[in-house]
């Protein structure tokens, strides 16, 4: 499973929606909850 692939999925998938900041929010709970540590630079 790539967090990278999922995160740019949902993004571009929902960016035109109203969804936007919750997906952000959700993306980074499951980063949280992983235990994964991201920066934007790595992200984007």
């Amino acid at each position: 499973m790539s967090l990278k692939k999922d995160y740019y999925n949902e993004l571009t998938n929902n960016y035109k929606n109203e969804n936007y900041s919750f997906l952000v929010n959700k993306f980074y709970l499951r980063l949280i909850n992983s235990k994964v540590c991201l920066t934007h630079s790595e992200i984007f």
